[in-house]
């Protein structure tokens, strides 16, 4: 759980490997339906091996890992591009928008 009086970091969830073992072996017990029985039983057991293998990962305590807060926030970071007005487009002779002003 996120200590609410430190401020220098946050604590996000440690990564791994284990949810892309999990999709694999999804993948490959759905391929195995159009391919071959062999195909959907190694799908399988991968699946369950990266379940068991998350699930570790998670209880009973969860990794976690500390990423620093940068204090050096570049202003583009913050600003949000300037949507053009009403005022500043310009009609042609026809009704339709050709060019802006800025």
């Amino acid at each position: 759980m996120t200590n609410p009086e430190r401020l220098d970091s946050f604590e996000l969830p440690a990564p791994t490997v284990w949810p892309m073992v999990v999709a694999l072996g999804v993948t490959l017990g759905f391929a195995g339906l159009v391919t071959h029985l062999a195909v959907t039983v190694v799908g399988v057991v991968l699946a369950l091996i990266g379940g068991v293998g998350w699930w570790r990962n998670v209880l009973p305590v969860e990794r976690v890992e500390h990423v620093p807060v940068s204090q050096n926030v570049q202003a583009w970071m913050t600003s949000a591009p300037a949507a053009p007005s009403a005022a500043s487009i310009s009609l042609s002779s026809s009704g339709s928008r050709t060019t802006f002003a800025s």
